[in-house]
């Protein structure tokens, strides 16, 4: 248990915004205040986080606060509640999205979100089974994750190139004779960058959902003023042919997150 837990940090500095090739285009994510960006020098860390299964999303950066990082310097788990995922869609990597593209991904999203049911949740805990099985091979160990609950929020932020909600999401993990259950907000972001579709996710604990909007909707801005903004000169029909598993696809990402650091945070509670 103690193995699987374990992370050793070694960050120098924090560079001011994280370089992301996506299909030859280089996208600038300016690094989120207060947060650091996980990086291969945390090798522990990298290793688990390659289990966390997400069929239909490539995690791109996991930022954890840097108030965390002395602590897990001195080899124990630190103790955050908050944490910041970025994630692009495996179907988009190759894909240019016009702003008629966006639009309508945006129109399907809210929609989507008021149909959100039972299964969906079955797709995310069928992933969450082979991360759990995953975990449990590589350290020796009988581990399960899975999602309890999720109430999206209806959207509370929306401009030509960013979609913005929340959802309360509840989560249960057990670990040999150890179990363990939370409930976290998760502040979900689409954005058009440039041409290319990222999905950005800000976790906080249930009582900060003031806090997980107003980080994500100044962060999702601070992306854009840092990206060029492309002419539509690209027409695709892909969007009309894929956009319902780009929809269920923004929610697995999220859910797939949420248990992730929900894990560190229950592990850290558990040894304080």
């Amino acid at each position: 248990m103690r193995l699987l837990f374990l992370f050793l940090f070694s960050i120098a500095t924090a560079s001011a915004a994280d370089s992301l090739l996506i299909n030859g285009r280089t996208i600038l994510v300016p690094t989120p205040d207060g947060f650091v960006r996980v990086t291969g020098q945390m090798q522990a860390l990298e290793e688990y986080s390659r289990k966390m299964k997400d069929p239909a999303n490539d995690m791109l950066a996991f930022y954890i606060p840097e108030a965390a990082v002395p602590e897990a310097l001195s080899g124990e788990i630190p103790s955050f509640d908050r944490w910041l995922v970025v994630k692009v869609n495996k179907e988009l990597r190759g894909v240019f999205a016009t702003s008629r593209d966006f639009a309508l991904l945006k129109s399907g999203m809210v929609k989507h979100l008021e149909e959100t049911n039972e299964q969906v949740k079955a797709q995310v805990n069928e992933a969450l089974r082979e991360t759990s099985l995953s975990i449990s091979k590589s350290y020796d160990t009988s581990f399960s994750a899975t999602v309890s609950d999720m109430r999206p929020l209806p959207v509370h932020y929306e401009t030509p190139d960013t979609l913005s909600y929340s959802m309360h999401l509840g989560y249960g993990a057990t670990n040999g004779s150890e179990n363990s259950s939370g409930t976290m907000i998760a502040t979900s972001t689409i954005m058009n960058v440039s041409g290319t579709i990222l999905f950005l996710y800000c976790y906080a604990p249930k009582d900060q959902l003031d806090w997980s909007r107003t980080f994500s909707r100044d962060w999702s801005n601070s992306i854009l003023a840092s990206n060029e903004n492309l002419p539509d000169a690209r027409k695709s029909n892909f969007w009309d042919k894929a956009l319902s598993r780009l929809l269920t696809a923004t929610v697995v990402g999220g859910l797939g997150g949420l248990i992730f650091g929900g894990i560190l945070i229950w592990n850290a509670r558990r040894k304080a």
